[in-house]
């Protein structure tokens, strides 16, 4: 009978040794355990990589004690070893997310291919139903490998797998693990896009409100309705360089308070914490149409979470969106909404405004969508997905 001796041992996974899987059970003197437990990580992809790594220690265990596998060739069992030593270490020690779990993930790759050189029949017929299920996400239905899988799967009784079909399987799995890992790329790249562009738009919010703080009269956020100048922290009286009030009286033009006194009332009124206190209100209000949209984006089971980014980049974007509004709207480029009677009106319209970045980010949010979508699919469900959503060609 084949027995295994597994030992907790905190810290560390160890290294498989050359007797491993012996009948007796037994390990070599002064050898690290042949399956360690690890202490817990950070991350649920790190445990699922040293899980993995435990697995296909107990795998090849099993394949050097069955003497229907085939024989280990000098060196492979270091390469092997060398393999578990990269992905575990990049599993248990802080790096860089993006390289660590591409490290995990395709020397772990490469070890599962080693694994189906050396396994015996049995355990590559097992692993066909999973490898075919994955090549069909990348590859037409009438592939010559996944036709050469089907055949196995599908004869009468387990047909004898010969060197070619190994050669073949092994070149499947490869291709897929390649494709899977490029999927995971793809999701980081687009993660990252999104970081990117949220830390430009959070410089450049953080830039305005510190050039607003000490320099208010540059970009006053302050109307004139009739005789008051009216800003976000203030409401005072239009007065001239005398500091006399100055009556506002019309005419069928309108206000005769000239121009230029409104824009010195305007800046000499003007607060260090009036653009802040918009962008502030803004960005709350971004939160709440980021809170509100992630019930339409589906989670991930990837390293890299697609929702959190997309929250990110609407906080700036409110923020900026509300200054830039009120802007628009004090130069008259909202035809009667020039001239706001009330602070609480601004804040208003901040909150207003703030909320509706997500007229510009919801297209970013349909395109996250899509990736998080495509990312399992097969081939033709990526394909009738794409082909829903493309316009209809117009018919006479």
């Amino acid at each position: 009978m084949v027995t295994f001796t597994v030992v907790r041992v905190p810290g560390a996974y160890g290294r498989p040794v050359s007797g491993l899987g012996g009948g007796d059970g037994a390990t070599v003197a002064g050898a690290a355990p042949a399956f360690g437990v690890a202490k817990l990580t950070t991350a649920p992809w790190r445990e699922q990589g040293l899980a993995r790594i435990a697995e296909q220690r107990f795998v090849l265990a099993c394949i050097q004690d069955d003497p229907t596998a085939r024989r280990l060739p000098a060196g492979a069992l270091d390469t092997i070893e060398a393999h578990w030593d990269a992905a575990e270490g990049a599993a248990t020690k802080p790096s860089r997310r993006g390289a660590s779990v591409a490290r995990v993930s395709s020397h772990l790759d490469a070890v599962d291919t080693s694994l189906l050189r050396l396994a015996p029949a049995s355990y590559v017929f097992g692993q066909l139903p999973g490898l075919l299920a994955r090549m069909r996400r990348f590859v037409p239905r009438d592939d010559v490998r996944c036709r050469r899988i089907e055949q196995i799967l599908e004869a009468p009784e387990p047909a004898d797998i010969t060197d070619f079909d190994r050669d073949l399987i092994v070149a499947a799995h490869h291709a897929a693990a390649v494709e899977t890992r490029r999927e995971v790329t793809r999701l980081r790249s687009f993660k990252r896009l999104l970081l990117g562009t949220a830390a430009v738009l959070s410089v450049a919010a953080i830039a305005l409100a510190a050039f607003s703080a000490v320099e208010p009269s540059k970009i006053p956020i302050c109307f004139s309705p009739g005789e008051n100048i009216v800003c976000t922290t203030s409401t005072t009286r239009i007065v001239d360089t005398h500091d006399k009030p100055i009556a506002a009286g019309t005419t069928g033009a309108g206000s005769t308070i000239a121009p230029a006194d409104v824009d010195r009332n305007m800046r000499a009124d003007a607060s260090s914490w009036d653009l802040a206190i918009v962008e502030l209100v803004g960005l709350i209000a971004a939160g709440l149409a980021a809170a509100t949209s992630l019930r339409k984006i589906r989670g991930t089971s990837t390293p890299y979470s697609l929702p959190t980014a997309l929250a990110l980049l609407k906080l700036p974007t409110g923020a900026l969106t509300a200054v830039l509004g009120l802007i628009l709207m004090r130069g008259e480029f909202v035809p009667g909404l020039s001239a706001l009677d009330t602070s609480g009106q601004i804040i208003s319209w901040a909150v207003l405004l703030g909320y509706s970045q997500q007229l510009l980010t919801r297209f970013v949010d349909q395109r996250a969508q899509t990736v998080l979508d495509n990312f399992g699919r097969t081939r033709e469900e990526k394909t009738r997905a794409n082909a829903a959503v493309e316009p209809r060609p117009a018919t006479a």
